[in-house]
């Protein structure tokens, strides 16, 4: 099992509620009971806990396995709902099941190792619902896709792909939208009944604030400070944060810190800045940008302490931290709006355009730990599989374009992908501005049966009748 740096935010919820201590990640703090939404550390806790953590933790892997074969046979269900062809449904199945961009997410213990297959579940309920206009099933995709988002928030945009789906697959017919505008209120009562537990019992534990799904603490942010969203923000005025190592410089400089080794950070931070491109210092003077960077370690260092993996403890007050954390809002927020007024084009423009391409053309491959360089580089066998599934990944969201745009699927299901991809493009783009490629494992799904019915038409329609006529002609 790999374990990833979120452990400490899902693994102690569960245990916290089994010893009477609430269903939270710390006790000492009030709104982390509400920081993380509870389905993942619910399964996690409960196989790590019920059954001792070095068993539990073989078996929530092979759990995770489980679904994800699950996932696979629903995949050809869909497929073979969808095109009625066996052979396709079969294919797309199988590509599925062996697309490294899903599989490799399995040893993890994250939420993206269980997200495709609840994003899977929820579709083939809609599915299911579209086909036999059964309430039934309508109320049934909401209650599924409730727990999807509640596993990953930002499943929201599933929701969102449904419900513009039933207003946009008929709107020209006014009765027709009606009727579709019914069955989306079914979709949305399923939902409510999962969700209202949820936002009861944290209205109950905040005393009075209404939490859909979760919510930062100021001094959150993984223990870095809230500031770190906006230092990750001034960032993301010239490009995505995590092409620049934003997180990673954070964690690492926190270690030295954390090992009594900080004099190292004065070159981590001299490396970290030189990885910005121009367009940062045409802006910011570089001794200032170094400068609002630098001030946040020491506002780290002084502040608080990490004193292994899981554990931390606090050296100093709590109100100390968050002033800290405050004056650095304020600077990297300034900056930030700095940057706005001075390359206006840059930041809504050619910023997000880059965060497309990026997503597009890379080889998706940041979370295979054997693909990743040694310390003489990329070898050249690391450099042909990395060269073949850049391929495969520009090739995979090109088709899934062209799927959105053709009509070889039906149109609900191209409004709830389109919409899907585009309000999550939406959301880490323009609000989040930072994602990685995990985030976007929603929509692979998709992409997945977008690939093989696009391809399997162009085989049909283009290679096929030029392979027969070369050989009717030999």
């Amino acid at each position: 099992m790999i374990y990833s740096p979120d452990d400490y935010w899902y693994v102690n919820q569960y245990k916290n509620w089994r010893e009477g201590r609430g269903f939270t990640i710390d006790p000492a703090y009030k709104n982390l009971s509400v920081r993380r939404t509870p389905v993942y550390p619910i399964i996690y806790g409960f196989f790590t806990y019920e059954f001792g953590y070095e068993t539990g933790i073989v078996l929530l892997k092979y759990f995770q396995i489980l679904l994800f074969c699950i996932s696979s046979w629903l995949i050809y269900l869909i497929v073979l709902g969808l095109t009625q062809e066996l052979n396709l449904a079969l294919i797309a199945a199988l590509f599925y099941s062996v697309c490294p961009f899903l599989s490799s997410y399995l040893p993890f213990t994250i939420t993206e190792s269980i997200t495709p297959f609840f994003v899977v579940c929820s579709l083939y309920c809609y599915m299911k619902a579209i086909n036999s206009r059964n309430n039934g099933m309508y109320f049934m995709t909401g209650i599924v896709t409730a727990i999807c988002i509640l596993n990953r928030p930002l499943c929201l945009v599933l929701a969102a792909g449904m419900i513009c789906a039933e207003l946009l697959n008929n709107y020209k017919n006014k009765a027709v939208v009606l009727t579709e505008l019914k069955k989306s209120i079914l979709i949305l009562a399923g939902a409510v009944i999962i969700f209202a537990p949820w936002v009861i019992r944290n209205f109950k534990v905040t005393k009075g604030e209404l939490i859909i799904l979760e919510k930062l603490e100021r001094k959150d942010i993984m223990d870095y400070g809230h500031s770190l969203i906006e230092l990750r923000s001034m960032v993301s005025s010239f490009g995505n944060p995590a092409d620049y190592g934003c997180e990673l410089f954070v964690q690492r400089a926190i270690a030295n810190i954390a090992n009594n080794v900080s004099d190292k950070n004065e070159a981590l931070l001299e490396d970290f800045v030189a990885s910005f491109p121009k367009i940062a210092f045409s802006i910011w003077n570089r001794d200032t940008l170094k400068s609002a960077i630098h001030d946040y370690l020491i506002c780290y260092e002084s502040l608080f302490k990490r004193t292994g993996n899981l554990d931390k403890m606090n050296v100093t007050s709590e109100e100390e931290f968050l002033a800290c954390n405050e004056k650095l809002r304020v600077r990297y927020t300034k900056m930030t709006d700095e940057f706005k007024r001075k390359a206006f084009l840059n930041y809504y423009v050619i910023t997000p355009l880059g965060h497309l391409r990026d997503l597009i053309f890379q080889s998706n491959t940041a979370n295979i730990a054997w693909l990743q360089p040694a310390e003489k580089g990329y070898s050249l066998a690391k450099k042909g599989i990395k060269a073949v599934l850049y391929l495969l990944n520009a090739a995979c969201y090109i088709l899934f374009f062209m799927g959105l745009f053709s009509r070889l699927l039906p149109q609900w299901y191209r409004i709830v992908a389109g919409i899907s991809f585009l309000v999550l493009f939406i959301i880490l783009t323009f609000e989040y501005r930072y994602f990685e490629t995990r985030y976007y494992l929603i929509i692979w799904p998709f992409i997945i049966i977008n690939t093989v019915v696009v391809l399997r038409f162009l085989y049909e329609s283009r290679l096929k009748p030029h392979l027969f006529k070369q050989k009717q002609t030999n």
